[in-house]
């Protein structure tokens, strides 16, 4: 999938370019950003900005590969350290897919990569098909040469991941199902609070009679 937008910048114009590839059957999902203006000026240095600003042309480029299973095995072992101290936290969580993300600018001829943003930028991930289910919860497993972090999904949509990254690095999907509480739950604390206030009530009615007899004897 390929997806391309014009940002304009003073006298220049910035292209942000998202591709997505899958090496699975399954069709990658579409991934973009929150906000491409801020994305921009987080990707390039005040120079470049300076550049652009004075009409000089830019491009910026994403690539995320999907694959269901992560290819290094010593960035699975990085992942699973993760996720066991994860769950400590948070409880069980279940893995989706992997992504391999690599971004690179271009500027008066000049490339180079794309590791670090100037500041946390949105992201947004459309959840595969066979991924959405209603009550679930998803996170991002971000792993930055071996630091990984887990980033929150900030809008709770069913189809829809939303992030904010401060770098661009492989990634793995997790999710959680949520159980619902049962609506009888509550109902039965009540009901519990009820029959706790009437055996009080009860007691103390005992105790009232039990004293009047004795007063009488």
């Amino acid at each position: 999938m390929h997806e391309s937008t014009q940002i304009s910048r003073g006298e220049g114009t910035v292209t942000v370019i998202f591709n997505t590839a899958s090496t699975t059957e399954v069709s990658p999902p579409a991934i973009r950003a929150g906000d491409y203006k801020q994305l921009v000026d987080s990707c390039f240095t005040p120079k470049e900005l300076t550049y652009i600003d004075e009409g000089q042309n830019a491009e910026v480029s994403f690539t995320f590969v999907m694959s269901d299973e992560i290819p290094s095995s010593e960035v699975s072992s990085q992942f699973e350290v993760a996720i066991a101290n994860i769950e400590k936290e948070i409880g069980k969580v279940n893995e989706g897919v992997y992504f391999d993300a690599r971004s690179t600018k271009a500027i008066d001829g000049s490339d180079s990569s794309v590791d670090l943003l100037k500041e946390p930028v949105e992201f947004q991930f459309d959840v595969p098909l066979y991924l959405r289910k209603e009550n679930r919860e998803y996170y991002v497993l971000a792993n930055n040469k071996g630091v990984c972090t887990l980033l929150n999904d900030l809008d709770k949509e069913t189809d829809m991941i939303t992030i904010k990254a401060d770098s661009i690095t492989d990634c793995l999907i997790l999710y959680q199902d949520n159980v619902p509480k049962a609506e009888s739950t509550s109902k039965f604390q009540i009901t519990s609070s009820h029959l706790f206030i009437v055996s009080i009530l009860i007691l103390v009615g005992m105790w009232f009679f039990v004293d009047r007899v004795h007063s009488r004897i």
